[in-house]
């Protein structure tokens, strides 16, 4: 093939370097027909150039050259200040196409047009500029896209109106995961994601990555990398809608069964504003994980609740923000269902097994986290006993040992050694999430106001014991 020297010379006079141009002797593309097109010399190829389809409707089609002849031949132009009624009833038609309540339809010229809607649209609902990409992506050549492509090539600068995270994209061909199966690709690429999400702590507006990359060559993701990005982004998603919500409406938060790092990001930001949010977590997200869930003989049906465990690497996450105070309060969460007669109900259905788990141990397992070093002996209360208190509008009545507080004491031995199981815990169901875990410290004698209920380790309480308490406000606003 005939390099065409002479206009490749005035190509790169004229023309920003930053206009890449495809292949070692670049091409001069004159005219197509169909789906093809010609060089300069005669050559036919297939339209691919763009790595897709640049012409999706094909080019010379006739059918296209007269619509859009006709359209010239009444107006050229009319801005979207004016009543369009052509672009009217085709946004009527999509939104109707698209079974989406209430849908919004633009239109854009191009899909720099459109990424930069997006990233408009994004950053504007989340009040953030931050934005994950894709490395070796390519979104488009305006000031904005060029700010999120993860390619030098087309990207001329480094400026930027928006903070750009790069994560791990839908090259397989090369980088240091192409050598890994998709399985543990996708693994690799979902522990990178969220090792930039903590670096972002939180407001991210939007992740953009374009399902098929084809500037730089035909390239896809493996199946389900980014259904594994979606669950990772999705508590933080939802968090970070409730934290919105509540700022406008003036209102606090609480946000319960936090279990993912992401989660704890944007409580951790909206706390760094002032706003009155806060969160709690329950015991199985930090001594469980997703490995339960893959237990076999349907073992893991135990561990269904809601929300679901998560990967073990997100504990640090949710143990770092109880000692940060991003996270205040860890609940039971105790919903008891058996597993005979009750988790086995998903059995060839897992939509059916009951959602929940026994724990009540909590107490013990928060004291193995102080001689693990997670926490520390005042937290543990802290969390445990006095911010729930707080939290709830019980203090000073509980939550405290002071005069005129109810006085609800444990006596706990800091060294007794204990094994955890279904067949010594005192909880009416058949089973402990937490079977066979060994421990240090275990509850002695406990009064509830001022009454034993509990002496060395045996049960004293009467029927009737129990009384109403009525709340007052949260004592953290």
């Amino acid at each position: 093939m005939t390099n065409p020297t002479p206009l490749h010379s005035r190509h790169r006079t004229v023309l920003p370097d930053w206009l890449a141009l495809y292949y070692k002797h670049p091409i001069e593309l004159t005219h197509g027909e169909g789906r093809h097109v010609w060089d300069a010399d005669g050559n036919r190829y297939l339209d691919f150039f763009g790595g897709i389809l640049t012409t999706m409707t094909a080019h010379a089609l006739p059918e296209v050259t007269k619509a859009v002849s006709e359209q010239a031949g009444r107006i050229i132009h009319s801005s979207t200040l004016y009543l369009n009624r052509p672009m009217i009833e085709l946004a009527e038609r999509v939104a109707a196409l698209s079974g989406i309540p209430d849908a919004r339809v633009f239109f854009t010229t191009s899909g720099t047009e459109a990424n930069d809607t997006a990233l408009l649209l994004a950053t504007t609902y989340r009040r953030s500029n931050q934005i994950l990409a894709m490395r070796n992506s390519y979104h488009g050549r305006s000031f904005s896209t060029v700010s999120i492509t993860g390619n030098r090539v087309w990207s001329p600068t480094s400026l930027s109106p928006l903070q750009t995270y790069y994560v791990q994209g839908a090259v397989r061909t090369r980088g240091p995961l192409a050598h890994l199966d998709d399985t543990a690709f996708t693994a690799a690429a979902v522990a990178d994601l969220e090792d930039v999400l903590g670096q972002a702590r939180g407001g991210v507006a939007a992740l953009i990555a374009e399902p098929i990359q084809g500037v730089g060559g035909f390239t896809s993701p493996p199946d389900g990398l980014y259904g594994a990005f979606r669950k990772v982004l999705l508590e933080a998603e939802a968090t970070h809608r409730a934290i919105q919500l509540a700022r406008v409406a003036g209102a606090p938060l609480y946000v319960v069964h936090v279990s993912a790092e992401e989660a704890v990001a944007e409580l951790a930001a909206a706390r760094d504003k002032g706003l009155p949010v806060f969160g709690e977590t329950c015991p199985q997200y930090l001594f469980l994980s997703t490995d339960n869930l893959e237990e076999p003989d349907f073992q893991g049906a135990k561990y269904v609740c809601s929300t679901p465990l998560r990967p073990r690497e997100h504990q640090a996450a949710l143990w770092r923000g109880l000692r940060t105070n991003d996270l205040q309060v860890v609940s039971t969460d105790h919903c008891p269902f058996c597993f005979r007669g009750q988790k086995e109900l998903g059995r060839g259905d897992f939509s059916k097994i009951p959602n929940g788990l026994p724990g009540v141990n909590r107490m013990d397992l928060l004291h193995q986290a102080v001689l693990d070093g997670h926490i520390s002996r005042r937290r543990w209360i802290e969390i445990a006993c006095a911010s729930p208190a707080r939290m709830f509008g019980l203090y000073p009545q509980k939550g405290t040992i002071a005069p005129g507080s109810d006085a609800d004491i444990v006596l706990y031995d800091p060294h007794a050694e204990q094994v955890i199981s279904a067949e010594t815990h005192h909880m009416n169901v058949d089973y402990s999430a937490y079977e066979g875990k060994r421990i240090t410290g275990r509850v002695d004698t406990v009064l509830s106001r001022g009454e034993l209920v509990i002496d060395q380790r045996e049960f004293t309480g009467r029927a009737g014991h129990g009384a109403f308490v009525p709340r007052s406000t949260c004592q953290y606003l």
